[in-house]
């Protein structure tokens, strides 16, 4: 008799939800004003032959992508206009060369 006895539990499942993410934002909260007060502090040494070869890779990067339109400017404003142009006003070889690689690098920024 007493393995059939059946209690119906209901669950507000709505409002525990709510409850949950007030109490996660107020503690976010305390975390953020905790951190600010004592923000971490990590100390490294720096092998300078592993810097390297990360800065190598580091220039593939968004960072070291970003250089080269600046770069390819920098090319195009140090070339003459004799460079830029041939006699009938259309951009030279060169010149196609840089503007065709800045127009690419820029393509997507």
């Amino acid at each position: 008799m007493a393995d059939n006895l059946i209690f119906p539990i209901g669950f507000d499942l709505e409002s525990g939800v709510k409850d949950a993410i007030k109490k996660g934002d107020a503690a976010l909260r305390q975390i953020e004003a905790a951190m600010n007060r004592k923000p971490i502090v990590l100390r490294a040494e720096v092998d300078a032959n592993k810097f390297q070869m990360f800065s190598r890779q580091f220039s593939n990067s968004i960072d070291g992508i970003s250089a080269k339109p600046a770069q390819a400017q920098r090319i195009w404003n140090s070339m003459s206009f004799d460079m830029k142009f041939d006699a009938d006003g259309n951009l030279s070889h060169r010149a196609h060369i840089v503007f065709d690689s800045f127009q690419q690098l820029t393509k997507h920024l």
